[in-house]
């Protein structure tokens, strides 16, 4: 067999293991749904990872049409973005592209599209709104608050001053949903990475995190998001869409600042005051929940200042280096 008509072959075959994995799906009443996103990147990554993004363009149009063939209504988007992840991955692996670059690129993907799904997709979809489901867990707290007051005795109390404000609760609601999809983009590099792996396909080793130089614009472009974010919470937008589209990209900034945050922080302390990375990276972690926005703060620095460079620097001093200059 020729290397055209083996291309065909394995593209046809993926084709047909990412439409049978939509039907499944959709016959078992969407039993499947919740480990689509982590499957589905799978079949396009093993074709892009051999053959590139150019020709990879025509198994992605096939996977697209599938997913609306068969899919359901509600997991077109998931099926489209996982095919997209796959797509972006895979392509990245055949031009030999930075593992841990493309790490972050496929957690802060994924991060976006659930951000996506949860806060602008639900909503043209079910016409429920992130700001009604923010009322009804306010309307849920407050009952629950109520009823554990009866029960203690204490009756006719005010329990509404208890519950948190509406601008936080919806706050916290887009972390947690930004969290998990981060978590989801890790697991779905790894699961691939995993069967590619499998698949005898070269991968190449990651390089340290702390290693990364991302672009200079992108601390400002973050922190500028950010700034909308806070601006659309004092003074909402009239177009619903448009607040929560704001809102959305305000949490991808906001996020994007806190992890870096963390890891300038971890070389702060590395390079600083102990030696220990499990200890260091253990308390940087922690700093999140204490002084988020002083991790935040060092994410700008580390992005768009000089940081990055004197703790690199520091640390190879450290290590008994050079301390060369380093070039982004």
């Amino acid at each position: 067999m020729n290397n055209k008509t083996l291309k065909i072959t394995y593209g046809a075959m993926l084709i047909a293991i990412y439409g049978l994995i939509l039907l499944l799906n959709r016959q078992t009443g969407g039993l499947l749904e919740g480990m689509m996103t982590y499957i589905l990147p799978i079949p396009i990554a093993a074709f892009a990872v051999q053959y590139g993004g150019k020709a990879s363009l025509t198994v992605f149009v096939c996977m697209v049409l599938l997913s609306f063939f068969f899919g359901t209504f509600t997991s077109v988007f998931y099926a489209i973005s996982a095919a997209v992840l796959g797509m972006v991955l895979g392509v990245r692996i055949y031009h030999k592209k930075d593992l841990t670059k493309t790490m972050l690129m496929i957690m802060f993907l994924t991060m976006a599209c659930e951000l996506v799904s949860m806060v602008i997709i639900a909503q043209i979809t079910t016409g429920v709104s992130l700001d009604q489901d923010v009322a009804q867990m306010e309307q849920m707290m407050q009952q629950m608050m109520q009823k554990a007051a009866e029960q203690s005795g204490q009756t006719g109390v005010d329990v509404s001053a208890l519950i948190p404000p509406a601008n936080m609760l919806k706050k916290v609601m887009l972390i947690s949903i930004a969290i998990s999809g981060g978590l989801e983009g890790f697991i779905v590099f790894q699961v691939t990475l995993l069967v590619l792996r499998k698949l005898r396909v070269q991968v190449p080793k990651p390089t340290p995190v702390t290693a990364y130089y991302p672009p200079r614009w992108t601390g400002y472009a973050a922190f500028i998001a950010y700034i909308l974010y806070n601006v659309s919470y004092a003074k909402p937008f009239g177009n619903k869409i448009v607040q929560n589209v704001v809102q959305t990209v305000g949490i991808c900034g906001y996020f994007m600042l806190i992890c870096f945050g963390v890891i300038a922080l971890w070389m702060v302390l590395y390079a600083y005051v102990s030696a220990s990375k499990v200890l260091d990276g253990i308390l940087a972690f922690f700093s999140v929940m204490i002084f988020p926005f002083v991790d935040m703060i060092l994410g700008l620095l580390y992005l768009s200042g000089s940081l990055h460079y004197m703790l690199a620097e520091k640390i190879e001093e450290k290590r008994g280096g050079s301390g060369s200059a380093l070039q982004r």
